[in-house]
């Protein structure tokens, strides 16, 4: 899972050491190890940098198309195209 999220490098770092956006990852490095079935997602990508947004995007895509349920929860239309339904809330 570490790999997974782009965290092997921090395998042995206190997460105290991390940044926002890392310790973000780490989160669901941490949940992907329990192997859901469904992820529920607020804001996944609101603290992590242009490459690691895309980064994160292609394994969300990859857990989908492995049979995984994702809710996700966001202002941005960044993972919009995993969606089979599409609620827009004002």
């Amino acid at each position: 899972m570490l790999h997974l999220t782009n965290l092997e490098k921090y395998r042995y770092a206190s997460p105290k050491e991390l940044s926002g956006g890392e310790k973000q990852r780490l989160v669901l490095a941490a949940v992907l190890a329990l192997d859901p079935q469904v992820l529920l997602l607020d804001e996944a990508l609101s603290q992590l940098d242009k490459k690691e947004r895309e980064n994160l995007i292609q394994q969300f895509a990859f857990l989908k198309n492995s049979g995984k349920t994702i809710i996700a929860v966001d202002h941005e239309d960044d993972l919009n195209f995993l969606a089979d339904k599409l609620i827009d809330m004002e």
